[in-house]
C-alpha cells in the first residue's frame, strides 16, 4: 500500500499543478477582458462597478500626495483589505514556519491595478481556486520571507526600469525581506508607506462597518452573560476563561481580556478573588474575519455609592458634548478643541492612567444584588502622528475620541 501510495503522489501533483497552471492563463484572460471593458466604459463616462475591492483612485491619489510610484505591502491587515478580505487561514495565529516565516507581499503600480500582484504561500492556491481573494496576478512561490521578496523585486524591475520610489511598511518588513529589497533594486528610492495606506483604509465601507458593529455586539454580550453568571468568589482567571469560551461561542476569535478588581490596577487575569462591593473591569478584543471589537464593561458587586453615580453622570456629559463637533469636514483638532473648551487638557502623547474615562451608562445605577454593567473608554492614549489634526474628516470614517481630564 505504501508502495502504491508513493508512485500515485507526483501524478496528483502534476495534474494539480497543470489545473492551476490553466485556471491561472484563464485568470488573466479574464482580467484583462475587464480591465477592457472598464477602459471603455470610462471613454463613454460611464461609471460601472468595479472588481477591485478597494478605492484605486483614492488609493493613487494618496501615492501621488506621498511621491510613490509603487507599494510593497507586506503587513497582514493592509493584505486583507487590499485583497477584499483575504487571509490565510494556515498562518492565521502564528507565521513562523522551518527556518523563517510567512510572508504575504502584495505589489501595486500607481495608476495601473491591473499590474498589482499578490505573492503568496504555495497553499494558498486553495484559496485561489475558491476564489477568495482579488488579484489580477497571484504567485504561490514562497515558502519564506525572502522567496516572497525576491519575487517581488523581479515584478517591480519589469515594471520600472527606471529608479522608482516604492512604499514600505518598515514595521512588518523583515530585515531579510528588506534587504533582498533593498539589494536588487539598488537605484529605487524607499519611503514609508503606513500614512497613505492608514488614510485608504480610514473610510470604511458598509461591510466594514458591520464587521465591526457584530464584533462589537458579540463582545459585549459575551462580557454581559458571563457577569450575569459571576459574582462574589469568582477569581480573574475563571471570569476570564469563561470569557474566552463566551465569545469562541459566539463565533469570534478570542484576542484578550484586561481585567481589574477592586482598588487594583493590575490588568492581568491572576488568582485574585473578585468580592462583595468591589468593581470589576472588563476589557476585552474579539476578532470576527479580521476586525476587532475592542470594548470594556464595567460591573460592581452590591450597591454604588452616590459619589461613583455622579462620576458616572459627569463623565457621560464629558463623553457626549466632545461628540458633537465631529460631523462630515469638520477637522479633527476640532474634537480637542471642546474638550480644552469644557476645561479639560488635550495632551497628545502616550499616557497610562487607570482612572476610566468616557463612561456612557448602558443600565440605569440602581440598589441590586447583582453586577450592573455599564460601558467606558479606557484612558490609555497611544501618541498618534499629527498629520490628522487638520484634515476634514471624510464620510463614514471610524473615530476614536479619548482624551486626558
Amino acid at each position: 500500500m505504501a508502495d502504491g501510495q508513493a508512485r500515485s503522489l507526483p501524478v496528483n501533483f502534476a495534474l494539480n499543478s497543470a489545473c492551476v497552471a490553466r485556471r491561472s492563463r484563464a485568470t488573466r484572460k479574464n482580467w484583462e477582458e475587464i480591465m477592457a471593458t472598464l477602459a471603455e466604459a470610462r471613454e463613454a463616462g460611464i461609471a460601472p462597478p468595479s472588481p477591485i475591492p478597494f478605492d484605486a483612485h483614492r488609493l493613487d491619489e494618496l501615492m501621488d500626495q506621498a511621491g510613490l510610484d509603487a507599494l510593497v505591502v507586506t503587513s497582514k491587515h493592509n493584505i486583507q483589505y487590499l485583497l477584499g478580505g483575504h487571509r490565510f487561514f494556515f498562518f492565521d495565529h502564528f507565521d513562523a514556519i522551518g527556518v523563517s516565516r510567512y510572508q504575504p507581499i502584495f505589489v501595486y503600480p500607481k495608476g495601473r491595478p491591473e499590474r498589482a500582484t499578490y505573492i503568496g504561500h504555495p497553499m494558498e492556491r486553495y484559496e485561489r481556486e475558491l476564489d477568495a481573494f482579488w488579484a489580477p496576478s497571484f504567485q504561490p512561490s514562497a515558502r519564506t520571507s525572502t522567496d516572497g521578496m525576491t519575487l517581488a523585486v523581479e515584478h517591480i524591475a519589469a515594471l520600472f526600469p527606471n529608479a522608482p520610489r516604492i512604499g514600505i511598511e518598515r514595521a512588518f518588513l523583515p530585515a531579510d525581506a528588506e534587504s533582498v529589497l533593498r539589494g536588487g533594486l539598488p537605484l529605487a528610492k524607499f519611503a514609508e508607506a503606513q500614512f497613505p495606506l492608514e488614510r485608504l483604509r480610514a473610510v470604511k465601507t458598509a461591510q466594514e462597518l458591520d464587521h465591526l458593529r457584530r464584533a462589537s455586539d458579540l463582545v459585549v454580550d459575551s462580557m454581559l452573560s458571563v457577569i450575569s453568571r459571576h459574582g462574589a468568589g469568582a477569581t480573574k482567571n475563571e471570569i476570564v476563561e469563561a470569557l474566552r469560551r463566551e465569545e469562541v461561542n459566539r463565533g469570534l476569535t478570542f484576542e484578550y481580556c484586561l481585567i481589574t478588581a477592586g482598588t487594583s490596577f493590575n490588568r492581568a487575569p491572576s488568582d485574585q478573588i473578585w468580592l462583595e462591593g468591589e468593581i470589576l473591569s472588563l476589557d476585552s478584543g474579539g476578532n470576527y474575519k479580521g476586525y476587532i471589537g475592542d470594548l470594556c464593561r464595567m460591573a460592581i458587586l452590591g450597591e454604588p455609592d452616590a459619589e461613583l453615580v455622579d462620576l458616572l453622570g459627569e463623565i457621560d456629559e464629558i463623553q457626549m458634548a466632545a461628540r458633537k463637533p465631529i460631523r462630515h469636514g469638520a477637522r479633527g483638532v476640532r474634537v480637542a478643541w471642546q474638550c480644552e473648551e469644557m476645561g479639560l487638557t488635550y495632551r497628545p502623547v502616550r499616557f497610562d492612567y487607570p482612572v476610566p474615562a468616557g463612561f456612557r451608562s448602558r443600565y440605569p445605577l440602581a440598589v441590586v444584588p447583582e453586577p450592573i454593567a455599564v460601558e467606558y473608554w479606557t484612558l490609555a492614549v497611544v501618541a498618534l502622528p499629527s498629520a490628522n489634526e487638520y484634515r476634514p474628516l471624510a464620510p463614514l470614517p471610524l473615530i476614536s475620541t479619548r482624551w486626558l481630564s
